[in-house]
């Protein structure tokens, strides 16, 4: 005769557990016997089961994605093993409303069959002169009908968010520091480009390096290739953008430096751009004067 499972931890549901992830959250419970679990949730406009591994376990903890924002979901918890009688849980958990700070988004066309399989990441910063934004800062994660489904709030700049190939995200944040995250919003890891830093943080891997902006990019080698900059001083530089003529003096020059460094902050490569073009070359505005 089959036994009837027990729950040693009863089963919950924490919403947003990292605190950056409003449309995340994660399921716990422990079973005194191993058993699968089958997570049926119903959030009143969509149906759809999350499985909780094909492995028996007495430990379960379920990540529950692709929700959306202000909805109360329905949950029901099947236990499923062997040698043991099947028994459900009905819970139920309720996430947030959108911020009323993120930008409107209008769906002007959608053709779904034209698309490719997945959803749309990008950065969202107000401009310099928003206000009332304070630390605003978020990644955020569109399906093919323009719906949130995702976003990550960290209260800093976010930019150039670059999905890794574990499934993490790696973004460039302030203090020049890189940030790796899982989907639940957790930091998995920092890395710092310690040239020119105004305070150190003592949680992130060093890298000689300066500034790290623009664009990051994951290498096949696992290595993180990114643009960072240098300064050099030049006796006799162009005073105007404009007049060719104009009298020269010693100046500072901004140049890019593309910098490849392993995952332990070693730097094993890097590209000066001010050796490759010439520096004296640049357009209307490139002066800061």
């Amino acid at each position: 005769m089959n036994s009837p499972v027990l729950f040693s931890v009863p089963p919950r549901i924490t919403v947003n557990p990292s605190g950056r992830a409003p449309l995340t959250a994660v399921f716990y419970a422990a079973t005194n016997s191993p058993v699968k679990l089958a997570l049926s949730i119903d959030d009143g406009k969509r149906q759809w089961q999350v499985a909780g591994g094909n492995v028996p376990r007495t430990l379960h903890e379920i990540p529950l994605l692709d929700l959306r924002a202000g909805r109360n979901h329905a949950v029901r918890v099947d236990t499923f093993g062997s040698n043991l009688a099947t028994a459900s849980v009905q819970l139920d958990f309720e996430t947030a409303p959108l911020p009323k700070i993120f930008p409107e988004i209008k769906v002007l066309r959608a053709d779904p069959a034209r698309m490719e399989p997945g959803y749309t990441v990008f950065p969202s910063r107000p401009s310099d002169q928003a206000q009332g934004f304070g630390n605003f800062g978020a990644i955020i994660a569109l399906d093919h009908t323009g719906e949130i489904v995702w976003h990550y709030q960290p209260e800093h700049f976010v930019d150039a968010p670059r999905r890794l190939r574990n499934g993490h995200f790696l973004y460039i944040g302030p203090n020049q520091t890189l940030f790796e995250i899982d989907i639940l919003g957790r930091v998995i890891q920092k890395w710092q480009a310690m040239i020119g830093a105004e305070s150190r943080d003592v949680d992130a891997i060093p890298v000689r390096a300066r500034q790290f902006h623009h664009d990051i990019f994951e290498m096949p080698s696992g290595n993180i290739l990114a643009a960072c900059l240098e300064i050099r001083e030049y006796d006799n530089y162009p005073t105007s953008d404009k007049d060719p003529v104009a009298p020269r003096e010693p100046s500072k020059v901004v140049g890019d430096v593309i910098v490849e460094f392993t995952r332990g902050g070693e730097v094993v490569n890097e590209w000066k751009l001010l050796d490759l073009i010439d520096p004296y070359r640049f357009g209307y505005g490139g002066l800061l004067k």
